[in-house]
């Protein structure tokens, strides 16, 4: 299995005190989602995160904090729904 990388973003508005969510309308028709997507290429995680807000939002906001975290692997996300299903 080849490695993915995604990122994604949850956006906080101080001056309206409003968090952003996307509502989908294409994938996942119906359901609401943060901003984020799959790096392409050799792009980095805050490379593709970047393009996938320009590409979902319209622009790219100037982003005054960021909280960076972990990476997690596939794998990972598996073992923990596998362990989850047995109880």
């Amino acid at each position: 299995m080849s490695e993915i990388t995604a990122s994604g973003c949850l956006f906080y508005a101080k001056s309206t005190k409003r968090f952003l969510f996307l509502h989908r309308n294409q994938k996942q028709k119906g359901t609401w989602g943060l901003v984020g997507g799959i790096s392409v290429d050799t792009e980095t995680p805050w490379q593709g995160l970047k393009r996938e807000i320009t590409e979902e939002v319209g622009f790219n906001p100037n982003i005054t904090k960021t909280i960076p975290l972990e990476p997690v692997s596939y794998t990972h996300l598996r073992a923990h729904e596998t362990k989850a299903k047995r109880g």
